[in-house]
Order: C-alpha cells, then structure tokens, then sequence
C-alpha cells in the first residue's frame, strides 16, 4: 500500500529527510492530497556501527498521491513520530479532516525534537482560525525542536479579533530563531506589546527571549502603532 511505502521512507533508520510536503493536488478531484519527499539515504558502516556519507546518486525526490482522512492522519502520526525528519510544509484548503491533520501536526510537535523547520500556508480557516492559532502558541510554548517557523494566511476570513500568547511562547521557548507571519490586515489584530515584550532587555539587563533573531509580521494595519511598538523593542 501507498501509505506503508511512505511509513517505510519516514522510519528507516537509514534515511534523513530534508523535507516532507502535504499540499493541494491538481488533480480531477479536490478530495486528493500531494505528498512529496526529499531525502537521502546512509550506507551503513557495519564496522562500527554507524552511518557513512550519503550515496553518490545525492537527493531522492518523490511525490505520491492519496485521498484524505484516515490514511493521511495515519501517515502524519508516522511523520511526527519519526526520528529522521527535518522539515514539514503544509499547503492546504482546510477542510474538516485537514483541520485535524492539522492540529495532529501541531501536537506532534510538542516532543518532537528533530523537525527544525515547520511552514504552514493555509488558505482557508473560516472560523476556526482563532483556535488554530492558539494551538500554534502551545506548540511554540512546548518545542524544544523548530528553529525556522511560518504561518501564511493568504485569505481573508470573516471576522476580527485581537490575538495574545506570542508573547508568552517566547518566554517559554529558546529553540526558535526565526518567525514569521502573515495575516491579511482586516483579519488578526496582534497584541504586539505582548508579543515584544520578551525580546526587550529590562532595567536589569535580563532578556526573556535572545534565541530569536528573525521576526517578520506581514499583514498588520496601522502600521504607524506597529512601527513605534517595534522602535521601543529596538
């Protein structure tokens, strides 16, 4: 099966890969999911034990296509799981059982400490967003892994509300070196303060957060009150 050649891929002990990608398929049918790896595998040194350089033929590319729901959540939790994966993007119209693909990812990433790179560019949240972004908070408040993390919201959705916990993620995490995210500007309101606040040295010298080194927020109104919140950061 499909799925059981992907697991096999994700879980052998001879293979890293650089990067696993779940995205919208062209094909005749919207029900239908992309999977495409990058990778390589190890010869093994049977002399002592360990793994050689990669194989001469370099980096394998393929993409599979399968129907979503069960078999998808199967091969995520196997992705998670793994110890071999490197980097995840995730390129989606959401829908119900994307939403808990989704959400499995983000929970995967709790204790995974191998994904050092995680992109997630969804098209289409309707009134679920809120709550996935929450659950992008917790995930940052508990890895110990990612280092290169993007949330893309390209569409606008129904709906305003003032969003807080970056902040709180950044006290709590000192893995992440690079942030970014995009909102169109009529559909998240950050709670900037919040989100700076750990990133400001105070009175005594103490930084909450000096591992993160890039932050990039695309998308947000008002820009004069965006600009002044990060001037007193800098």
């Amino acid at each position: 099966m499909l799925s059981q050649e992907v697991s096999r891929i994700l879980t052998a002990s001879n293979v890293v890969v650089e990067k696993f990608d779940i995205y919208e398929d062209d094909g005749p049918t919207r029900e239908h999911i992309s999977l495409r790896m990058k990778y390589h595998q190890y010869k093994a040194d049977s002399s002592e034990g360990g793994l050689e350089q990669p194989q001469v033929d370099g980096d394998v590319e393929r993409k599979w296509s399968l129907s979503g729901g069960d078999d998808l959540k199967g091969l995520v939790s196997t992705v998670v799981g793994s110890t071999n994966v490197k980097a995840i993007y995730v390129s989606r119209d959401c829908r119900p059982y994307t939403y808990d693909v989704i959400e499995q990812l983000l929970q995967g990433l709790y204790t995974n400490y191998t994904i050092m790179s995680a992109v997630f560019c969804i098209f289409s949240l309707w009134n679920t967003m809120i709550d996935v972004m929450d659950k992008f908070v917790v995930t940052l408040c508990h890895n110990i892994g990612l280092k290169h993390f993007i949330f893309d919201l390209p569409r606008t959705i129904e709906g305003r509300k003032l969003h807080s916990g970056f902040g709180n993620a950044f006290r709590m995490n000192h893995t992440l070196q690079h942030l970014q995210l995009y909102f169109p500007s009529n559909s998240v309101e950050l709670d900037l303060e919040e989100l700076v606040q750990p990133l400001i040295m105070d009175e005594n010298g103490h930084q909450a957060n000096s591992t993160l080194t890039t932050l990039c927020v695309m998308g947000l109104s008002a820009m004069s009150s965006v600009g002044a919140t990060f001037a007193r950061m800098l």
